[in-house]
């Protein structure tokens, strides 16, 4: 009896150990005191000189200035630098921290600038250097004009000296009579597109870039016929991953060579990811509107040695749902580990969690409070800080 009895007790406890969910728990909020609102660049950064693990927030209207928060520290700055010396300051897609005096800034093209620069600034806030891209890089062989930027609202992608940019406003190539009727203009660029590589690898050192990735498109949608928004990209834990701003695949690639490695359909029992790729008629018929559930990000977490996965969902009953999206749409984060076998899926609440601020630290994931709570403050900026439990 005593046998069946323990047998007993070590099945239900084999059976409740193999039920254990990975999960991000909610242990804290956190208010950083600001002075401004979350309308930039945040990320993390370990400082070597005083062993501090920090968040950064950027500002670059007024006060234009980098402020660094010890992470669990939220009353006020502990290091800021002014961001006066950065002119064009309305074209700033990333920054990276590689240390204190070696602060580096992307500039892409726009209708402020016509030149897309990397830009060095030191902790007082003194530009030592500009690289200026559109003189340094020549055109390739189908003369394309490039802009090359990053993802809004992201830290740079770095590794050692290299940063990887989109090659972003392929608008004309040299010698072409580019339409103006919006109509032609897709007629026009699509194929252009289709030829053109989507990304840049760029050493800060050296000076000597290259160019990446001109099949993706033809991957991602061999229909020629047929159109794509375009892609997105992060490089975690030295793998670039590659997605479709419009589809639920992970393209996984070799930081080296640039070989997928690894093709990962994103799958949500809580809502359609993707939409299917359209036809030139319905594309110009505004058919990509934002109320499909869409990828938004991926992050590696190293102290846990996870990979998150970001989407918001599908909203249906949103009528102007570009001007609603950031206050209604849930959104999930998926858990993965190391060779990415899904863990967990948690659903957030659009009105109370912003999708874009999360930031992953030591101390766990910070995951910022959308401006539509009631206690929301346009002069500080607050998180939950959640914690993966196994």
């Amino acid at each position: 009896m005593k046998y069946i009895f323990y047998l007993s007790v070590t099945c239900i406890l084999l059976s409740s150990s193999s039920c254990k969910m990975t999960e991000l728990v909610k242990r804290k909020e956190i208010t950083y005191k600001t002075g401004f609102a979350h309308r930039g660049i945040s990320g993390v950064f370990f400082n070597k000189e005083d062993s501090t693990e920090y968040v950064y927030f950027a500002a670059f209207l007024q006060p234009k200035k980098l402020s660094f928060f010890p992470v669990l520290d939220e009353e006020t700055p502990k290091i800021e630098i002014p961001l006066d010396s950065i002119m064009d300051w309305r074209t700033v897609k990333g920054i990276a921290i590689k240390n204190l005096d070696t602060i580096i800034l992307v500039n892409s093209s726009s209708m402020y600038s016509a030149r897309s620069k990397i830009t060095f600034i030191d902790r007082k806030g003194h530009c030592w250097e500009n690289l200026h891209l559109d003189e340094m890089i020549l055109a390739d062989e189908n003369k394309f004009k490039y802009s090359y930027f990053l993802p809004c609202d992201i830290p740079l992608n770095f590794l050692d000296n290299d940063i990887v940019f989109f090659n972003a406003n392929k608008s004309y190539r040299e010698g072409d009579s580019v339409p103006k009727d919006n109509k032609d203009y897709l007629k026009y660029i699509i194929p252009l597109s289709r030829q053109s590589s989507i990304l840049m690898k760029f050493n800060t050192n050296t000076h000597q870039y290259q160019q990446i990735l001109s099949n993706i498109w033809n991957i991602e949608c061999p229909d020629t016929n047929l159109y794509i928004v375009g892609f997105q990209f992060s490089l975690e834990n030295n793998i670039l991953f590659i997605y479709s701003q419009t589809g639920n695949k992970l393209y996984l690639l070799d930081k080296e060579t640039f070989e997928i490695n690894k093709e990962i359909e994103i799958k949500s029992p809580y809502t359609g990811i993707g939409k299917a790729a359209c036809s030139l008629e319905d594309r110009y018929e505004s058919y990509y509107n934002d109320n499909y559930g869409r990828l938004r990000w991926i992050t590696y977490d190293e102290y846990n040695e996870l990979y998150y996965v970001a989407f918001t969902h599908e909203v249906k009953d949103v009528k102007d749902y570009s001007m609603n999206f950031e206050h209604t749409a849930s959104f999930s984060i998926q858990i993965y580990n190391k060779v990415f076998k899904q863990l967990a899926e948690q659903v957030f609440d659009g009105k109370k969690y912003n999708p874009k601020h999360c930031i992953v630290t030591s101390k766990g994931m910070l995951i910022g409070h959308s401006s539509a709570t009631k206690d929301y403050s346009p002069y500080e900026i607050k998180y939950d800080l959640y914690e993966i439990k196994k």
